[in-house]
């Protein structure tokens, strides 16, 4: 896990997701980010076990969350949060990822995207955005009760 505590859900749900002033430069390396985690999602999906370019995803998702934090994007920075927690357990776990787990990578990506171009627009994030959101915690969670016991 990070040093920097993942925002609470009380936090997420009082903060709004229109950022006025946000700074292009921010957004585009959110967006370029998010466009080399597709490229990477796609060389996982032929190479499983390739764990440098498991690492730049890892990478890519604190860039992200970094990014979100600075510019208050709550939603987004809680969704990258969990998925940097997941990946983590993942990396610790050394096993090459299942066609389940690389979907669910696939898909937060894809709603990272999706409500980033609703923040560009200054529009809500979309539903499907929040039910990945809650998928990823529901993951994490479970992945943390199973290193438990």
């Amino acid at each position: 896990m990070s040093n920097s505590p993942c925002p609470t859900d009380d936090f997420v749900m009082t903060a709004t997701m229109v950022i006025e002033t946000a700074d292009p430069s921010i957004l585009a390396k959110i967006e370029g980010q998010l466009a080399f985690m597709d490229l990477a999602l796609m060389a996982l999906e032929k190479n499983r076990g390739d764990s440098a370019m498991f690492k730049q995803v890892a990478r890519s998702v604190q860039s992200i969350r970094g990014a979100c934090r600075n510019w208050g994007l709550a939603e987004m920075e809680l969704l990258a949060c969990d998925l940097s927690d997941w990946l983590a357990q993942l990396r610790k776990a050394a096993v090459e990822m299942t066609d389940e787990e690389l979907e669910l990578l696939q898909r937060c990506t894809s709603a990272l995207q999706a409500a980033l171009a609703s923040e560009m627009q200054n529009l809500p994030v979309p539903e499907t955005f929040r039910s990945v959101s809650d998928e990823i915690r529901r993951t994490v969670h479970e992945s943390l009760l199973m290193t438990a016991s």
